[in-house]
């Protein structure tokens, strides 16, 4: 997904599922700088945008170093990557699977890859500490088992951003009940704690 801002903001995500493309384009429905393609992020940028805006995707791409070093030239000089990703391989189990991952990072290793893209000025943060070692518990154990297995890593990868999504209303349900366990990962943001990464970085002006 990337956006460009400015003064009339203007968003342009991507999104390769049927299903979840429609659910999207629902929830956008009505926003006239929201433009929404039913399509993996082209190859070849069609505009410069100020951020790029990935979350949870990069685990899903066989050649992560490749597509890191595509999305920079999407963003113009000084523009930013944002995006997150699963933290610690050791922690890869059935839900990772289930849903196309490829790789879990470690905090270094995924720093390194910014900064292999051309990308500077990166940081990595921490997420996940201490509920989303509850949550990841549930997944691994009993979700997984709840989507059955995939035949590859594409089949699971489209349908991961629909797995066990809120619907409607219970989506801010659902951040509401989560307030306290944002607040609570916050003194874990700089450790080794949580089960995932937030990184952002810039391209060089």
């Amino acid at each position: 997904m990337a956006w460009r801002i400015g003064t009339d903001r203007e968003y342009h995500g991507y999104e390769p599922d049927g299903r979840s493309f429609a659910v999207a384009a629902q929830r956008l429905r009505g926003l006239p700088n929201a433009n929404l393609y039913n399509q993996p992020l082209p190859v070849e940028p069609t505009l410069s945008v100020d951020a790029l805006v990935a979350f949870e995707v990069l685990e899903h791409l066989e050649d992560d170093a490749s597509a890191l070093a595509r999305w920079t030239k999407w963003i113009r000089p000084g523009g930013l990557v944002l995006l997150s990703v699963p933290a610690h391989q050791h922690r890869f189990g059935p839900w990772d699977e289930a849903v196309g991952h490829f790789r879990r990072y470690g905090k270094s290793e995924l720093a390194a890859k910014l900064e292999a893209a051309g990308l500077v000025e990166g940081e990595v943060r921490a997420y996940g500490m201490p509920a989303g070692y509850v949550l990841e518990w549930v997944r691994q154990r009993v979700l997984a088992r709840r989507l059955g297995e995939v035949a590859n890593n594409q089949e699971g990868t489209l349908r991961s951003g629909r797995a066990f999504q809120p619907a409607g209303s219970w989506g801010g349900l659902v951040e509401l009940a989560m307030a306290p366990c944002r607040e609570l990962q916050k003194p874990f943001a700089k450790t080794e704690l949580g089960t995932g990464w937030i990184a952002w970085a810039k391209r060089p002006s």
